[in-house]
């Protein structure tokens, strides 16, 4: 059975999604999707209970957050984002199934990042939902 694809999403639906980022991310961001949308709406995405978003970095479209119910949606989201430029992702790697899906997409590992805090442990966990992150500096 095939699933559709997904559609694409209205500058309105970035308001409708925070509520589900809020829950993965724990923050509201809905000035930062909104500044995703705005910036490059050809590269929004939503399906129900997910969506993508994407920025056009100096060298690379950059593709997240990502926010999927499985993998699979995850997958069929940033298909959905995928050009003929060069993309990045900055995927979290908690679900092997989706390390496997970026890799059947054609997508290859650049670089490891290594966040450390100083303070009481007890550092956050890839929400179960996340698949891919705005960036390192956005979270």
């Amino acid at each position: 059975m095939s699933l559709p694809d997904p559609e694409a999403a209205a500058l309105e639906d970035a308001g409708a999604f925070a509520d589900l980022d809020r829950e993965v991310f724990g923050a509201d961001r809905r000035f930062h999707l909104e500044w995703l949308r705005e910036g490059l709406p050809e590269a929004a995405f939503r399906e129900s209970g997910g969506y993508a978003l994407a920025r056009q970095g100096h060298s690379f479209l950059h593709v997240g957050p990502v926010v999927a119910k499985d993998a699979a949606m995850a997958e069929r989201l940033v298909s959905a984002c995928l050009r003929s430029q060069p993309v990045i992702v900055d995927a979290t790697l908690h679900q092997p199934e989706w390390r496997e899906r970026l890799e059947a997409l054609g997508f290859t590992e650049q670089r490891h990042f290594i966040r450390m805090r100083k303070g009481p442990p007890g550092a956050k966990q890839p929400h179960a939902s996340e698949y891919a992150i705005m960036g390192p500096e956005f979270g």
